[in-house]
């Protein structure tokens, strides 16, 4: 009960991150629950960003993780949401749009490689690892964003040689490190 009530706190506290969402898609995560904050109009829902720590605990989680590890992971797992949907936001402003029909095919694919290794199936996994029905379509999306991210920087951005070396010597500072010596002690045992 005490993790139980530590988890909800942690989890509130760390909405203000959700601030700069927006809402899911209507085929996402069912809007339900606690309303974290309202970003231009639109309800966030603790329902949202459930499906994310969950995983996030579930593949990260050890007997010796303490409340504090826990509490980290669960605001990493909040940052990636509120990064991935923040992102969506920017590239929608800008008419760029996920390929529903490729996320759809990549979806059906995923699932069915579930379905055929895991032991009992895509439940059994949803189970395991405490997560919704649509948390893997949106796990892909998020997937598909980072690709689509990558791919913009990567034709938006072109740094040549001069740029590069006036950078390097203007931070030189950032990238200095003093001469200095090493040493390693051996220790043995003496009969």
């Amino acid at each position: 009960m005490r993790r139980f009530i530590k988890i909800v706190s942690l989890l509130l506290a760390i909405s203000v991150l959700a601030g700069v969402l927006v809402s899911c898609k209507e085929d996402g995560p069912k809007k339900e629950g606690d309303i974290l904050v309202v970003y231009n109009g639109i309800p966030v829902f603790a329902s949202e960003v459930q499906d994310i720590i969950n995983y996030t605990l579930a593949t990260k989680m050890t007997v010796e993780t303490t409340d504090e590890q826990m509490k980290i992971m669960m605001g990493e797992a909040i940052g990636v949401y509120v990064q991935n949907k923040t992102l969506e936001l920017d590239f929608n402003e800008r008419g760029i749009k996920v390929n529903e029909k490729l996320l759809k095919e990549r979806y059906k694919a995923e699932k069915k490689s579930i379905e055929e290794n895991y032991e009992g199936g895509y439940k059994a996994w949803m189970e395991d690892f405490g997560v919704s029905e649509h948390f893997l379509k949106e796990d892909l999306r998020r997937y598909m964003l980072t690709e689509m991210y990558y791919g913009e920087v990567a034709d938006e951005i072109t740094v040549n040689d001069e740029e590069m070396k006036a950078y390097m010597n203007l931070h030189a500072a950032d990238y200095y490190l003093p001469a200095g010596y090493s040493w390693t002690m051996i220790f043995r045992e003496v009969k």
